[in-house]
């Protein structure tokens, strides 16, 4: 017969061998992992604009804040691509949750839209094919021509604080765009001897440095400047004096080596009269 103590012993062997877990002081403890962290890469070939990240790592779950920057005229930021592998990463208000991955983000730029607006001062299209908007990507515009009744001819269209015509918007332009009609009567010299009249009237030219000063002969009513057939008070860089006899030309305001028609109107005892100079810097 066994003794009580070897059964004791035999007992706390058993009750080892049945219950693994215990510790018996020879087994080792498993170390606590960290979650992992994935890369958040900007990729290296957006056009038009810049993209930063407010972490360039990140464990799973956690959110990631995106910026995006036009750095060139003309574009504005469109949208977010965010990509694990092949998989597309929801975007949300300019933020994403990181997935169990490294993922790459990316962003397009797209160009502007801009307008272009026609004062026809009278006048109509010659035909409707004509643009009202573009991109700095369009290609070179040819602005439409017009026509007007009255003896008047068209020469083009005029961006509003700027007298040159122009007759096509270039490639690359950017800007909402208003454009006038220029018209010129096509014959002022006939409008003017069209007035039957014993009645004459001068215009007197002082020039210095910086303007041209017109004037008028003197005891007249109801004078009216026109430049080029186009009412001077429209015409950047003139002035009429408040009395009407006078027309100031501001020399910045005018191209140089184009020739200027000046016409003018008058009635003396209501009379009409007219003449007409022309100037070129």
């Amino acid at each position: 017969m066994k003794s009580l103590k070897h059964l004791a012993v035999l007992g706390f062997i058993f009750a080892a061998a049945a219950f693994p877990g215990c510790n018996t002081g020879d087994s080792e403890s498993t170390p606590v992992q960290n979650p992992a962290t994935y890369s958040v890469t900007v990729a290296d070939d957006i056009k038009n604009g810049t993209v930063s990240v407010d972490k360039t790592s990140a464990k799973e779950g956690e959110t990631i804040t995106l910026t995006a920057t036009a750095t060139h005229e003309g574009y504005h930021f469109d949208t977010f691509t965010v990509k694990k592998g092949d998989e597309t990463v929801a975007v949300t208000k300019f933020t994403f949750v990181m997935p169990a991955g490294n993922v790459t983000v990316n962003a397009t730029f797209a160009p502007n839209t801009y307008t272009v607006t026609y004062e026809l001062d009278g006048g109509t299209f010659v035909s409707e094919d004509y643009a009202t908007s573009y991109t700095i990507e369009s290609d070179e515009i040819t602005l439409p021509s017009a026509t007007k009744e009255g003896g008047y001819t068209f020469k083009g269209w005029k961006k509003e604080n700027d007298e040159t015509g122009m007759t096509i918007i270039p490639k690359g332009s950017t800007g909402n765009v208003t454009l006038t009609a220029i018209w010129v009567h096509s014959d002022i010299s006939n409008l003017i001897d069209d007035i039957t009249s014993e009645v004459s009237i001068s215009i007197e030219k002082v020039e210095d440095v910086s303007k041209i000063t017109l004037a008028a002969t003197l005891g007249f009513s109801d004078y009216t400047w026109r430049i080029d057939g186009t009412l001077a008070s429209s015409f950047t860089g003139a002035k009429v004096t408040e009395d009407g006899t006078g027309l100031i030309l501001e020399k910045a305001s005018l191209i140089s080596g184009q020739v200027y028609q000046i016409s003018l109107f008058a009635k003396k005892d209501n009379i009409p009269c007219g003449t007409q100079i022309s100037i070129k810097l």
